[in-house]
């Protein structure tokens, strides 16, 4: 797959979790964006398997999404994509580990175009961390 086409498709991706959710970027709080941001990253590495794109590709395309999609700065979204990546290991952060492999199973309703499905993973997730 074309590195150009990968990078479009994962930010198209992650647009839409706002859209699923229902609300606009300027509406969203900064718990909001960081949980979608987390669905997103499992949702692009989990493309970026079924492509077999390589790693380093998913790592910067993720960093392009965190600044682009979610408006963090390249200092913020350096940062925040060593956390995720840090928290693929479940013992590192078990909760950003759910979430994460939340969103990789979201990458299969995404494909299928299940957004019920979607918003009802996303809010399952949004509940359980709210109250902690």
């Amino acid at each position: 797959m074309n590195n150009g086409v990968f990078v479009k498709n994962c930010k198209n991706m992650s647009l839409k979790l706002f859209e699923v959710m229902e609300i606009e970027f300027e509406d969203s709080t900064e718990f909001d964006r960081q949980m979608l941001a987390m669905f997103s990253f499992g949702m692009i590495s989990a493309y970026g398997m079924e492509e077999k794109v390589a790693v380093d590709v998913v790592s910067v395309t993720t960093e392009y999404v965190l600044i682009k999609v979610f408006k963090y700065s390249k200092e913020q979204a350096k940062t925040f994509l060593k956390l995720l990546i840090n928290s693929t290991k479940k013992e590192q952060n078990p909760t950003y580990y759910r979430i994460i492999h939340e969103g990789i199973e979201m990458y299969y309703e995404y494909a299928k175009d299940e957004c019920d499905k979607m918003f009802d993973r996303i809010m399952k997730m949004y509940l359980a961390f709210k109250k902690k």
